[in-house]
């Protein structure tokens, strides 16, 4: 719990507008039950969270990284916590499997909680408060 204290002290404290999550540096996936309380401090906090899906990229032999951060896996915690505003980035180059689904889903605003950005940079998150 401590994360969530510093999530909430950043905020509340430092003018932070918004959390990031990148699922690959942890190796724990987006839908893992180790971040439901982070999520229900951005809910609290009535803040984005932001985080890449798709795969790591990362293919350092000294600190390889699994690819945890697969798109679906954000299908349950878009459907748990409707009130948490998820942004998902994604790699430059193919659609990651399954970004297209929930993308869709999003589109259709059968789920009003999912942005999903296709560039490579980040979005920047005052344009998520407008």
């Amino acid at each position: 719990m401590a994360g969530v204290r510093a999530l909430e002290r950043a905020v509340k404290d430092h003018g932070f507008i918004g959390a990031h999550y990148y699922p690959h540096w942890f190796e724990i996936a987006p839908d893992h039950a180790r971040l439901y309380p982070f999520y229900a401090k951005c809910i609290e906090l009535d803040i984005p969270i932001q985080m890449q899906v798709g795969q790591s990229l990362n293919y350092d032999p000294r600190r390889p990284l699994q690819s945890v951060g697969r798109p679906i896996a954000l299908d349950a915690v878009a459907c748990h916590l409707p009130e948490l505003k998820l942004v998902l980035t994604a790699y430059e180059g193919p659609t990651p499997p399954g970004v297209t689904a929930v993308g869709h889903v999003s589109r259709e605003e059968l789920v009003r909680n999912v942005q999903v950005d296709f560039r490579r940079a980040y979005v920047s998150p005052q344009a998520l408060l407008q």
